[in-house]
């Protein structure tokens, strides 16, 4: 998979690059640049944030009546606001 991770990446810069330069100034390509990695960055801490504390399911899925999918589901699922 190392191949297909190198080309991902090399897509994925060619095509921020592509999207930077393509700005008519070199401020608004470092403007866009910033505000993008910025708006992902707090995208990022708030899925962090609501799934870093819940458990983890452990062992098989729906054993018995106590595991059941809608009841892992809640006991897997944060509401960041409580």
């Amino acid at each position: 998979f190392r191949k297909t991770e190198l080309v991902g990446m090399f897509v994925y810069f060619s095509w921020v690059g592509a999207v930077a330069w393509s700005q008519p100034t070199l401020f608004e390509s470092v403007a866009w640049l910033l505000l993008s990695h910025a708006a992902s960055g707090l995208l990022h801490v708030q899925i962090v944030a609501s799934h870093w504390a819940m458990e983890t399911y452990h062992g098989r899925a729906y054993n018995d009546e106590t595991d059941e999918w809608y009841i892992t589901q809640l006991k897997t699922t944060m509401n960041i606001d409580t």
